[in-house]
């Protein structure tokens, strides 16, 4: 079953869920790291392979917001009370929204700066701003800003599965590692 239903997930939410998972831990991890790294080759060939997967996240979140609004979405799990529901909601639009406003802040960061971005070398999108150093920054803030913000509802929303899965033994119907089995 490729789309929802009205009880479960289907095959395209969760590959995407997952697959969009690994790449914002992985794209997280290595922007922290690389902000230490001394300048040179490594570090401008790894920001190069960010700011591709980057671009690949924006197209796949865009692909998620067009997917989560034209299909069905499970009904909530019997027994959720209604707070429960909205901060799950909550969460869920936040975390879509983040995955927006993510790669756009680095687009245009990486633009302002006057650079364009070279995906995996299949094909480059050029800089089509004005280079302009303090908005460069500014978006630079916002990207580092969101990231902390990502890891602290990531985190809440990783805490919240693990109470509905563990403590309230409830039969759990979001996107999980065993449905992709």
């Amino acid at each position: 079953m490729l789309r929802n239903t009205e009880s479960t997930y289907g095959k395209v939410t969760i590959i995407i869920h997952w697959l969009m998972v690994l790449m914002v831990v992985t794209l997280l991890t290595v922007g922290f790291i690389m902000a230490d790294m001394d300048k040179g080759a490594t570090r401008d060939s790894i920001i190069g392979l960010h700011k591709a997967s980057g671009f690949v996240l924006l197209l796949l979140a865009l692909f998620r917001w067009y997917w989560t609004l034209s299909g069905q979405n499970p009904k909530p799990i019997e027994g959720m009370t209604k707070a429960e529901i909205g901060i799950s909601h909550a969460a869920k639009w936040t975390l879509l929204l983040l995955l927006l406003i993510m790669p756009i802040s680095g687009v245009l960061m990486s633009m302002y700066f006057g650079y364009g971005i070279s995906v995996y070398g299949l094909f480059e999108i050029p800089s089509f701003l004005a280079k302009n150093k303090d908005l460069g920054e500014a978006f630079e803030e916002i990207h580092e800003v969101i990231a902390y913000i990502l890891i602290a509802v990531f985190c809440t929303t990783c805490c919240s599965r693990l109470k509905t899965s563990f403590y309230k033994q409830r039969q759990y119907t979001q996107p999980n590692a065993r449905q992709i089995i």
